[in-house]
């Protein structure tokens, strides 16, 4: 489980700041989210309702006020379009993982293509390196701008960090850790890209990847039939890999997953 406290985007270079202020007070700011309420935003230029949301739970004890508690697998997106620039930005939050960490790496935030052909669909992703924190942002030619930053000593469970991560077309990228600039890349690049969602930790998906595989948001109508062969979680709990999905009332296949296709295991 992680938790996370305020997320702000802001339009500028600079770091933003986690207070309840409003548009107004705040010049740039794209989009905060405080989870005193519920998981709607505070402050949307774009949709302040998230996308998706699922194994996410709002608790009271977060540095002021409430806070996200997820689960690893936490599915939890907010769209891009108005709420983030590729551009230039700023993204901020508060994070602690409530168990402790060790040398094996994860994602922390990620924001996500609308369509492009990197393989991952991922054009920022700020990650927990083992030892500290990894974060990056995509150019259009696919190479990534980076900063790493080493801890002095890993962080304790209940100990809140705060993050922030700065990118801009006609300087690079700054990474600080509780206030302080902790790494920088320097770099002119474009970085202006169609952007999709956004989130903590969970994987993000591009809908260009799931159009291309045959689906579309009118296809399915209440009481559509779906046969779905895969591997099922080993924890027996009902969750699955799946290898092909198929239209019971048609026949058609559709895309499924990363192991589309594959033979079964036995």
């Amino acid at each position: 489980m992680q938790r996370i406290r305020p997320l702000a985007l802001v339009a500028t270079a600079a770091v933003a700041a986690l207070t309840s202020a409003a548009r107004a007070e705040e010049p740039g700011l794209l989009f905060r989210l405080s989870a005193d309420k519920s998981l709607t935003a505070d402050v949307a230029a774009g949709d302040p309702v998230p996308n998706f949301a699922d194994k996410v739970k709002i608790v009271p004890n977060g540095t002021s006020g409430s806070a996200l508690s997820t689960a690893d697998d936490v599915v939890l997106a907010w769209k891009a379009p108005g709420n983030i620039y590729a551009q230039r930005g700023t993204l901020s939050f508060f994070w602690r993982s409530r168990y402790p960490v060790g040398e094996a790496p994860f994602p922390l935030f990620r924001v996500g293509y609308a369509d492009h052909t990197s393989w991952d669909m991922v054009w920022l992703r700020i990650d927990w390196n083992g030892e500290g924190f990894d974060a990056f942002v995509t150019d259009a030619n696919l190479a990534r701008t980076r900063v790493s930053f080493k801890l002095p000593a890993r962080p304790a469970p209940d100990a809140w960090t705060h993050l922030a991560f700065t990118w801009d077309e006609t300087r690079g990228v700054e990474l600080y850790v509780d206030g302080k600039l902790a790494a920088r890349q320097a770099a002119v690049a474009v970085y202006d890209s169609g952007l999709d969602q956004f989130g903590p930790t969970s994987r993000v998906v591009s809908p260009h990847q799931v159009q291309s595989r045959g689906w579309t948001r009118e296809m399915l109508k209440p009481g559509d039939e779906l046969v779905v062969v895969g591997s099922r979680a080993r924890d027996g709990s009902n969750r699955m890999n799946a290898r092909n999905v198929t239209w019971a009332a048609t026949g058609k296949t559709l895309g499924a997953a990363s192991s589309e296709g594959a033979t079964a295991v036995p």
